[in-house]
Protein backbone atom coordinates (compact mmCIF):
# COMPACT_ATOMS: atom_id res chain seq x y z
CA UNK A 1 0.00 0.00 0.00
CA UNK A 2 1.41 3.41 -1.00
CA UNK A 3 1.77 6.28 1.47
CA UNK A 4 -1.06 8.10 -0.32
CA UNK A 5 -3.37 5.10 0.09
CA UNK A 6 -2.48 4.84 3.79
CA UNK A 7 -3.20 8.54 4.33
CA UNK A 8 -6.56 8.18 2.56
CA UNK A 9 -7.41 5.17 4.72
CA UNK A 10 -6.60 7.12 7.90
CA UNK A 11 -8.64 10.10 6.67
CA UNK A 12 -11.71 7.94 6.06
CA UNK A 13 -11.31 6.25 9.44
CA UNK A 14 -11.10 9.70 11.05
CA UNK A 15 -14.32 10.76 9.31
CA UNK A 16 -16.15 7.61 10.42
CA UNK A 17 -15.05 8.14 14.02
CA UNK A 18 -16.07 11.81 14.01
CA UNK A 19 -19.48 10.94 12.50
CA UNK A 20 -20.07 8.30 15.18
CA UNK A 21 -19.00 10.71 17.92
CA UNK A 22 -21.32 13.49 16.68
CA UNK A 23 -24.24 11.06 16.51
CA UNK A 24 -23.49 9.82 20.05
CA UNK A 25 -23.12 13.35 21.44
CA UNK A 26 -26.27 14.70 19.75
CA UNK A 27 -28.42 11.80 20.96
CA UNK A 28 -27.08 11.99 24.49
CA UNK A 29 -27.52 15.77 24.73
CA UNK A 30 -31.12 15.45 23.52
CA UNK A 31 -31.94 12.76 26.08
CA UNK A 32 -30.18 14.69 28.83
CA UNK A 33 -32.24 17.78 28.04
CA UNK A 34 -35.45 15.73 28.17
CA UNK A 35 -34.35 14.24 31.49
CA UNK A 36 -33.68 17.68 32.99
CA UNK A 37 -37.18 18.78 31.93
CA UNK A 38 -38.56 15.68 33.61
CA UNK A 39 -36.72 16.50 36.84
CA UNK A 40 -38.28 19.96 36.88
CA UNK A 41 -41.73 18.41 36.45
CA UNK A 42 -41.00 15.98 39.28
CA UNK A 43 -40.11 18.90 41.52
CA UNK A 44 -43.44 20.48 40.60
CA UNK A 45 -45.21 17.29 41.70
CA UNK A 46 -46.30 15.90 38.32
CA UNK A 47 -47.64 12.33 38.61
CA UNK A 48 -46.98 11.62 34.93
CA UNK A 49 -43.37 12.71 35.34
CA UNK A 50 -42.92 10.34 38.27
CA UNK A 51 -44.18 7.42 36.18
CA UNK A 52 -41.93 8.37 33.27
CA UNK A 53 -38.80 8.74 35.37
CA UNK A 54 -37.63 5.11 35.28
CA UNK A 55 -38.11 4.92 31.52
CA UNK A 56 -36.16 8.15 31.00
CA UNK A 57 -33.26 6.86 33.09
CA UNK A 58 -33.31 3.55 31.19
CA UNK A 59 -33.36 5.36 27.83
CA UNK A 60 -30.49 7.62 28.86
CA UNK A 61 -28.40 4.67 30.09
CA UNK A 62 -29.16 2.59 26.99
CA UNK A 63 -28.26 5.46 24.67
CA UNK A 64 -24.98 6.07 26.47
CA UNK A 65 -24.10 2.36 26.25
CA UNK A 66 -25.12 2.07 22.59
CA UNK A 67 -23.11 5.16 21.73
CA UNK A 68 -19.97 3.75 23.32
CA UNK A 69 -20.51 0.40 21.58
CA UNK A 70 -20.55 2.30 18.28
CA UNK A 71 -17.57 4.52 19.14
CA UNK A 72 -15.07 1.95 20.36
CA UNK A 73 -14.84 -0.03 17.06
CA UNK A 74 -14.41 3.23 15.13
CA UNK A 75 -11.69 4.36 17.53
CA UNK A 76 -9.86 1.04 17.24
CA UNK A 77 -10.12 1.35 13.46
CA UNK A 78 -8.60 4.82 13.69
CA UNK A 79 -6.01 3.94 16.31
CA UNK A 80 -5.33 0.21 15.77
CA UNK A 81 -2.88 -1.81 17.80
CA UNK A 82 0.51 -1.66 16.14
CA UNK A 83 3.13 -4.35 15.84
CA UNK A 84 5.87 -1.89 14.90
CA UNK A 85 8.93 -2.20 17.19
CA UNK A 86 8.80 1.48 18.18
CA UNK A 87 5.28 1.02 19.56
CA UNK A 88 6.19 -1.91 21.79
CA UNK A 89 7.00 -1.42 25.50
CA UNK A 90 10.56 -2.13 26.61
CA UNK A 91 11.01 -5.54 28.20
CA UNK A 92 14.47 -5.17 29.73
CA UNK A 93 13.24 -2.68 32.33
CA UNK A 94 10.01 -1.83 34.08
CA UNK A 95 10.30 1.98 34.00
CA UNK A 96 7.37 4.04 32.79
CA UNK A 97 7.08 4.16 29.00
CA UNK A 98 4.85 6.38 26.86
CA UNK A 99 4.63 3.56 24.32
CA UNK A 100 3.70 1.03 26.98
CA UNK A 101 1.02 3.32 28.43
CA UNK A 102 -0.54 3.88 24.99
CA UNK A 103 -0.52 0.16 24.21
CA UNK A 104 -1.89 -0.86 27.62
CA UNK A 105 -4.76 1.61 27.31
CA UNK A 106 -5.76 0.02 23.99
CA UNK A 107 -5.58 -3.46 25.48
CA UNK A 108 -7.72 -2.24 28.39
CA UNK A 109 -10.27 -0.90 25.90
CA UNK A 110 -10.35 -4.27 24.11
CA UNK A 111 -11.44 -5.88 27.39
CA UNK A 112 -14.84 -4.22 26.93
CA UNK A 113 -15.51 -6.38 23.85
CA UNK A 114 -18.14 -8.92 24.89
CA UNK A 115 -16.05 -12.05 24.35
CA UNK A 116 -17.83 -13.66 27.32
CA UNK A 117 -21.21 -13.53 25.55
CA UNK A 118 -20.50 -15.15 22.18
CA UNK A 119 -17.65 -16.91 20.35
CA UNK A 120 -17.84 -14.36 17.54
CA UNK A 121 -16.62 -11.66 19.93
CA UNK A 122 -13.63 -13.84 20.83
CA UNK A 123 -12.86 -14.12 17.13
CA UNK A 124 -13.02 -10.33 16.81
CA UNK A 125 -10.65 -9.67 19.72
CA UNK A 126 -8.29 -12.32 18.34
CA UNK A 127 -8.18 -10.50 15.01
CA UNK A 128 -7.49 -7.15 16.70
CA UNK A 129 -4.67 -8.65 18.76
CA UNK A 130 -3.20 -10.32 15.68
CA UNK A 131 -2.99 -6.87 14.06
CA UNK A 132 -0.66 -5.85 16.90
CA UNK A 133 1.42 -9.04 16.70
CA UNK A 134 -0.21 -10.44 19.81
CA UNK A 135 -1.94 -13.76 20.45
CA UNK A 136 -4.98 -14.37 22.63
CA UNK A 137 -3.93 -16.97 25.21
CA UNK A 138 -7.43 -17.14 26.68
CA UNK A 139 -10.22 -15.31 28.49
CA UNK A 140 -11.59 -15.61 32.03
CA UNK A 141 -15.05 -14.99 33.47
CA UNK A 142 -15.89 -15.65 37.12
CA UNK A 143 -19.66 -15.31 36.60
CA UNK A 144 -21.98 -14.22 39.40
CA UNK A 145 -21.81 -12.90 42.02
CA UNK A 146 -18.62 -10.97 41.16
CA UNK A 147 -18.76 -11.04 37.34
CA UNK A 148 -15.00 -10.57 36.86
CA UNK A 149 -13.80 -10.78 33.25
CA UNK A 150 -10.66 -10.26 31.26
CA UNK A 151 -8.11 -11.94 29.04
CA UNK A 152 -4.45 -12.85 28.69
CA UNK A 153 -2.56 -12.05 25.49
CA UNK A 154 0.98 -12.76 24.46
CA UNK A 155 3.67 -11.10 22.36
CA UNK A 156 6.92 -12.86 21.56
CA UNK A 157 8.67 -10.70 24.21
CA UNK A 158 6.01 -10.27 26.91
CA UNK A 159 2.47 -11.10 28.01
CA UNK A 160 -0.33 -8.84 29.26
CA UNK A 161 -3.05 -9.75 31.75
CA UNK A 162 -6.04 -7.45 31.17
CA UNK A 163 -9.04 -6.88 33.45
CA UNK A 164 -12.36 -5.49 32.22
CA UNK A 165 -13.75 -2.39 33.92
CA UNK A 166 -17.23 -1.62 35.20
CA UNK A 167 -19.99 -2.71 32.80
CA UNK A 168 -23.00 -3.98 34.75
CA UNK A 169 -24.93 -4.04 38.02
CA UNK A 170 -22.73 -6.73 39.55
CA UNK A 171 -19.65 -4.62 38.86
CA UNK A 172 -21.20 -1.60 40.58
CA UNK A 173 -22.01 -3.78 43.59
CA UNK A 174 -18.33 -4.71 43.69
CA UNK A 175 -17.38 -1.02 43.59
CA UNK A 176 -19.84 -0.16 46.36
CA UNK A 177 -18.44 -2.65 48.90
CA UNK A 178 -16.12 -0.33 50.79
CA UNK A 179 -15.52 -2.50 53.87
CA UNK A 180 -11.99 -3.85 54.31
CA UNK A 181 -10.39 -7.26 54.79
CA UNK A 182 -6.83 -8.27 55.64
CA UNK A 183 -4.28 -9.16 52.96
CA UNK A 184 -0.80 -10.18 54.09
CA UNK A 185 2.54 -11.55 53.02
CA UNK A 186 5.63 -12.37 55.10
CA UNK A 187 6.50 -8.68 55.41
CA UNK A 188 3.26 -6.93 56.32
CA UNK A 189 -0.50 -7.03 56.69
CA UNK A 190 -2.92 -4.32 55.61
CA UNK A 191 -6.58 -3.55 54.91
CA UNK A 192 -7.85 -3.77 51.32
CA UNK A 193 -11.24 -3.13 49.69
CA UNK A 194 -13.32 -6.28 50.29
CA UNK A 195 -15.30 -5.99 47.06
CA UNK A 196 -12.20 -5.64 44.86
CA UNK A 197 -10.40 -8.48 46.61
CA UNK A 198 -13.42 -10.81 46.33
CA UNK A 199 -13.83 -9.94 42.64
CA UNK A 200 -10.20 -10.78 41.93
CA UNK A 201 -10.21 -13.98 43.99
CA UNK A 202 -13.29 -15.23 42.13
CA UNK A 203 -11.28 -15.27 38.90
CA UNK A 204 -7.83 -16.18 40.26
CA UNK A 205 -8.00 -19.95 39.54
CA UNK A 206 -8.77 -19.23 35.88
CA UNK A 207 -6.06 -16.56 35.73
CA UNK A 208 -3.41 -18.90 37.16
CA UNK A 209 -4.39 -21.57 34.64
CA UNK A 210 -3.91 -19.08 31.78
CA UNK A 211 -0.57 -17.85 33.12
CA UNK A 212 0.65 -21.46 33.35
CA UNK A 213 0.42 -21.66 29.54
CA UNK A 214 3.14 -19.00 29.14
CA UNK A 215 6.85 -19.77 28.80
CA UNK A 216 8.26 -19.90 32.36
CA UNK A 217 10.43 -16.76 32.09
CA UNK A 218 8.19 -14.48 30.04
CA UNK A 219 7.57 -11.01 31.53
CA UNK A 220 3.98 -10.17 32.46
CA UNK A 221 2.31 -6.76 32.43
CA UNK A 222 -1.05 -6.20 34.13
CA UNK A 223 -3.52 -3.52 33.07
CA UNK A 224 -7.12 -2.37 33.35
CA UNK A 225 -9.42 0.64 33.32
CA UNK A 226 -11.73 1.75 36.17
CA UNK A 227 -12.71 -1.38 38.15
CA UNK A 228 -10.27 -3.25 35.90
CA UNK A 229 -7.50 -1.00 37.19
CA UNK A 230 -8.42 -1.76 40.80
CA UNK A 231 -8.35 -5.50 40.04
CA UNK A 232 -4.96 -5.10 38.33
CA UNK A 233 -3.50 -3.57 41.48
CA UNK A 234 -4.99 -6.34 43.64
CA UNK A 235 -3.62 -8.96 41.22
CA UNK A 236 -0.10 -7.53 41.50
CA UNK A 237 -0.20 -8.30 45.22
CA UNK A 238 -2.08 -11.61 45.09
CA UNK A 239 -0.40 -13.41 42.18
CA UNK A 240 2.99 -13.70 43.93
CA UNK A 241 1.18 -14.99 47.03
CA UNK A 242 -0.49 -17.68 44.91
CA UNK A 243 2.70 -18.58 43.01
CA UNK A 244 5.99 -17.06 44.14
CA UNK A 245 7.55 -17.83 40.76
CA UNK A 246 5.41 -15.04 39.30
CA UNK A 247 6.87 -12.36 41.55
CA UNK A 248 9.91 -11.41 39.47
CA UNK A 249 8.04 -11.87 36.19
CA UNK A 250 5.61 -8.99 36.83
CA UNK A 251 7.14 -6.24 34.72
CA UNK A 252 4.71 -3.43 35.61
CA UNK A 253 1.09 -2.54 36.32
CA UNK A 254 -0.61 0.19 34.23
CA UNK A 255 -3.99 1.42 35.46
CA UNK A 256 -6.30 4.02 33.93
CA UNK A 257 -8.89 5.92 35.96
CA UNK A 258 -8.67 3.41 38.81
CA UNK A 259 -10.20 3.96 42.27
CA UNK A 260 -8.34 3.49 45.55
CA UNK A 261 -8.02 -0.12 46.66
CA UNK A 262 -6.47 -0.15 50.14
CA UNK A 263 -5.35 1.61 53.29
CA UNK A 264 -1.81 3.13 53.38
CA UNK A 265 1.11 0.76 52.85
CA UNK A 266 -0.07 -1.23 49.85
CA UNK A 267 3.25 -0.68 48.06
CA UNK A 268 4.89 -2.86 50.73
CA UNK A 269 2.95 -5.85 49.39
CA UNK A 270 4.19 -5.63 45.81
CA UNK A 271 7.48 -5.63 43.92
CA UNK A 272 6.17 -4.65 40.49
CA UNK A 273 5.98 -0.91 39.71
CA UNK A 274 2.49 0.52 39.42
CA UNK A 275 1.92 3.40 36.99
CA UNK A 276 -1.38 5.03 37.86
CA UNK A 277 -2.65 7.14 34.95
CA UNK A 278 -5.41 9.65 35.78
CA UNK A 279 -7.16 11.89 33.27
CA UNK A 280 -7.99 15.52 33.94
CA UNK A 281 -11.54 15.81 35.43
CA UNK A 282 -11.87 12.03 35.96
CA UNK A 283 -13.55 11.75 39.35
CA UNK A 284 -13.26 7.95 39.76
CA UNK A 285 -9.65 8.13 41.05
CA UNK A 286 -11.01 10.20 43.98
CA UNK A 287 -13.10 7.22 45.12
CA UNK A 288 -13.64 5.76 47.68
CA UNK A 289 -13.28 9.08 49.55
CA UNK A 290 -9.95 9.20 51.39
CA UNK A 291 -11.19 11.30 54.28
CA UNK A 292 -14.11 9.04 55.27
CA UNK A 293 -12.54 5.64 54.47
CA UNK A 294 -8.81 6.11 55.04
CA UNK A 295 -8.06 4.59 51.63
CA UNK A 296 -4.92 5.76 49.84
CA UNK A 297 -3.60 5.37 46.31
CA UNK A 298 -0.45 3.39 45.65
CA UNK A 299 1.92 3.60 42.73
CA UNK A 300 3.47 6.31 40.60
CA UNK A 301 0.90 8.80 39.32
CA UNK A 302 0.83 10.13 35.76
CA UNK A 303 -1.69 12.96 35.29
CA UNK A 304 -3.01 13.66 31.78
CA UNK A 305 -3.56 17.40 31.66
CA UNK A 306 -2.34 18.01 28.09
CA UNK A 307 -1.31 16.04 25.00
CA UNK A 308 1.70 18.08 23.92
CA UNK A 309 4.04 17.00 26.72
CA UNK A 310 4.74 14.08 29.04
CA UNK A 311 2.10 13.23 31.67
CA UNK A 312 2.51 15.33 34.83
CA UNK A 313 4.09 13.83 37.95
CA UNK A 314 3.09 15.68 41.09
CA UNK A 315 1.68 15.31 44.58
CA UNK A 316 -1.23 12.81 44.35
CA UNK A 317 -3.20 14.72 46.96
CA UNK A 318 -3.17 17.88 44.84
CA UNK A 319 -4.29 15.83 41.84
CA UNK A 320 -7.11 14.29 43.80
CA UNK A 321 -8.54 17.63 44.90
CA UNK A 322 -7.99 19.10 41.43
CA UNK A 323 -10.05 16.37 39.79
CA UNK A 324 -12.73 16.47 42.47
CA UNK A 325 -13.28 20.22 42.35
CA UNK A 326 -13.08 20.39 38.56
CA UNK A 327 -15.67 17.62 38.22
CA UNK A 328 -17.99 19.19 40.80
CA UNK A 329 -17.50 22.58 39.16
CA UNK A 330 -18.44 21.15 35.78
CA UNK A 331 -21.65 19.76 37.22
CA UNK A 332 -22.52 23.09 38.81
CA UNK A 333 -22.45 24.80 35.41
CA UNK A 334 -24.60 22.12 33.79
CA UNK A 335 -21.94 19.84 32.27
CA UNK A 336 -23.19 16.81 34.13
CA UNK A 337 -21.45 14.35 31.82
CA UNK A 338 -18.02 15.99 32.08
CA UNK A 339 -16.79 13.51 34.70
CA UNK A 340 -18.27 10.59 32.74
CA UNK A 341 -16.56 11.65 29.53
CA UNK A 342 -13.22 12.20 31.25
CA UNK A 343 -13.42 8.69 32.72
CA UNK A 344 -14.05 6.91 29.42
CA UNK A 345 -11.21 4.63 28.31
CA UNK A 346 -11.44 6.20 24.84
CA UNK A 347 -10.22 9.50 26.32
CA UNK A 348 -7.18 7.77 27.79
CA UNK A 349 -6.43 5.99 24.50
CA UNK A 350 -6.56 9.19 22.46
CA UNK A 351 -4.44 11.26 24.84
CA UNK A 352 -1.79 8.59 25.45
CA UNK A 353 -1.51 7.86 21.73
CA UNK A 354 -0.87 11.55 20.99
CA UNK A 355 1.65 11.83 23.82
CA UNK A 356 3.49 8.69 22.73
CA UNK A 357 3.76 9.78 19.10
CA UNK A 358 4.77 13.35 19.97
CA UNK A 359 7.53 12.28 22.36
CA UNK A 360 8.85 9.41 20.26
CA UNK A 361 9.02 11.59 17.14
CA UNK A 362 11.80 13.41 19.00
CA UNK A 363 13.98 10.26 19.05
Amino acid sequence: MSQGDEEEQVRKAQERYEDAFREYKTKLESLEADYKDLIHKLIDGSTEASEAHDKAVADLTASHKAGLDALYPRLMELRPLSGHPRDLPPTNRAAYSDRAAAMMSKLAMLAYDRFDEHDSWTDIITQKLDHGDKTLVGTFNSGAPCDTQGYLCEHEKFAVLVFRGTTGDLDWKTNAKSSTVKLANSMCELDVHSGFLAAYQAAEPQILELLARLPPKKSIYITGHSLGGALSVIASACLPLADERLSDRLAAVYTFGAPRVAKPGFDKLVKSPHYRVANKNDIVPTLPPAISTGYRHSGDVRFLSTTDSAPDRFNPIRGTFYNLFKSLGAKMVGKSFSGVTAHQISQYVLKLELISKARNDLL
